[in-house]
């Protein structure tokens, strides 16, 4: 049997394709029979997905840069971070030199899960138009018969898959013409591929394809450096964190692979973290359970994630963003953030108040609870362990609030969180808030956090059930709080105010935080 074998290689940003052409005879099959005149086969084989990694060779295209938060996080009394990008690589003991990677991209293939679904379009490379189409499944391409196409011309072919092996993805839209095709496709493991080939006549080519992602992963974790390790630990970081942007809905032109963004996610892709059980002080480093997927164009320098909640060690921060990423569809990140907190000792010789009344005087009385912090360096912070249903807090003696803050949805809550939610929202899931934590013995677990930074300004925080993390809250119905006249080098006075409505049953802790 005479063979010819045909192989194309391109670029690594491109996939890999692989003809084999039998003029005779190919497995067994008699050509004279099996091809007609004119025509030749094309069967199909998918065996790897290509990724590419990002190297730590400073390319310019994929960065990050830390900047101070919203919360005031600075340089000479915060949370300092250092923010890497670096190549997945690390994780599988491969050579790292600036000679191995030579300041480029490194690219790895992993294998296709069996049962994956994809599909393939051929176009003719001349006029562009469809000549033929098919679905296939991973592992089983052998049960589609091979497609029968007119033998010596050039053709493109595509073929794409979101990765599942329970959803086929989306038909391709406008597939008259390759120039005007397209795929809309939902938050998806989006992959492609295309390749320019040349059928022979009376030809039996089976093609293997390597997709390539058109999203950005990323892997994030979060570490502490060797100073801050040797007396803190990392004791919360927000399941509301997020990279933005993100879209839902992206379109993906066939011809020239381009991506555009239709519908953002408000919030963006969701970076989750291991869930940290307030009594666990063993975490010094802390990795997603899985990548970040990002479905978006090249972010470029808007790209940011946001952490809604950090604690580390006694202290909270909150809307902590790191800015400037520059991430590149279809590539793999390793992002590395290493942060330094100050050691710090908490201050308040009463901190812990707890009151319970069910006289209902309606709101003619109320429950005071008053500490002096000395030198407060850092800060303070209030945790409510367990409320109902209101409070005010006062700085030397000003409110902070614009009026009480209700947390009762029957009142109508005065709070809500970033994903439109709040405590007691209908249909929600989000419980009301004098559920949470009602359980004998209650448990010391802050459900509300308010955190005051050294320059005065505040962070409300609530969870929402004892198995969830702390998240921002905002204001709403026309709550206003202005950031407080507070001194972190003097005397400072902070109050919680609780007016008896029915039932007032509040239990927590005011403290202040000073550098030790």
């Amino acid at each position: 049997m005479k063979k010819n074998t045909f192989l194309y290689t391109f670029l690594l940003l491109f996939p890999i394709i692989i003809i084999q052409s039998c003029s005779n005879k190919t497995d067994n099959i008699d050509i004279e029979t099996a091809v007609p005149e004119g025509y030749g086969l094309i069967k199909v084989d998918l065996p790897e997905i290509v990724f590419q990694e990002e190297n730590m060779g400073g390319d310019k295209n994929a960065s990050t840069k830390s900047t101070a938060p919203t919360t005031n996080i600075t340089v000479s009394d915060g949370f300092v971070c250092d923010v890497k990008l670096e190549p997945i690589g690390t994780a599988r003991g491969l050579d790292l030199s600036a000679k191995s990677f030579d300041k480029k991209a490194a690219t790895i293939t992993e294998q296709v899960k069996k049962d994956v679904r994809y599909r393939l379009y051929i176009f003719d490379k001349t006029t562009g138009n469809i000549v033929d189409s098919a679905k296939y499944i991973r592992g089983k391409e052998s049960t589609v018969a091979p497609l029968k196409i007119v033998g010596g011309k050039e053709y493109t072919i595509i073929a794409y898959s979101i990765n599942s092996t329970t959803t086929d993805p989306a038909y391709l839209a406008n597939k008259q013409n390759i120039n005007s095709a397209e795929i809309i496709n939902k938050d998806v493991d989006f992959m492609f591929y295309k390749q320019n080939i040349t059928i022979p006549n009376r030809s039996t080519n089976t093609l293997k394809i390597k997709f390539r992602h058109t999203f950005s992963q990323i892997t994030t974790t979060v570490k502490l450096d060797n100073a801050t390790a040797a007396y803190s630990y990392i004791r919360n970081i927000s399941s509301a964190s997020f990279v933005k942007p993100s879209f839902t809905t992206t379109k993906f032109r066939v011809s020239d692979q381009t991506i555009t963004g239709l519908e953002e996610n408000p919030l963006g892709a969701p970076v989750i973290f291991p869930f940290i059980p307030l009594t666990n002080t063993s975490y010094k480093t802390i990795t997603t359970t899985s990548p970040t997927i990002v479905n978006s164009p090249a972010t470029g320098s808007n790209g940011k994630m946001i952490f809604e909640a950090m604690t580390i060690g006694g202290v909270t921060r909150g809307n902590i963003i790191v800015d400037n990423l520059k991430l590149t569809p279809g590539v793999k990140y390793n992002l590395i953030l290493t942060f330094n907190v100050p050691e710090t000792v908490e201050l308040g010789d009463n901190p812990y108040f707890k009151y319970y009344d069910n006289s209902n005087t309606n709101g003619s009385t109320y429950f005071d609870h008053e500490v002096k912090l000395i030198n407060p360096t850092y800060g303070a912070q209030l945790d409510i362990f367990y409320l109902d249903n209101s409070f005010q807090l006062f700085v030397n003696d000003k409110p902070v609030f614009s009026r009480e803050i209700n947390f009762e949805d029957y009142l109508g809550s005065d709070v809500i969180f970033s994903d439109g939610t709040w405590y007691g929202s209908p249909n929600s899931g989000t419980s009301v808030i004098y559920a949470i934590n009602k359980d004998t013995p209650r448990q010391e677990v802050p459900i509300i956090r308010l955190v005051i930074d050294e320059k005065g300004q505040i962070v409300l925080l609530g969870r929402k059930s004892l198995n969830e993390t702390l998240r921002i809250l905002t204001f709403r119905n026309g709550v206003t709080y202005t950031p407080v006249q507070f001194n972190p080098n003097a005397e400072n006075k902070i109050k919680f105010r609780s007016h008896n409505w029915n039932i007032t049953d509040v239990w927590g802790r005011l403290y202040g935080i000073r550098l030790k």
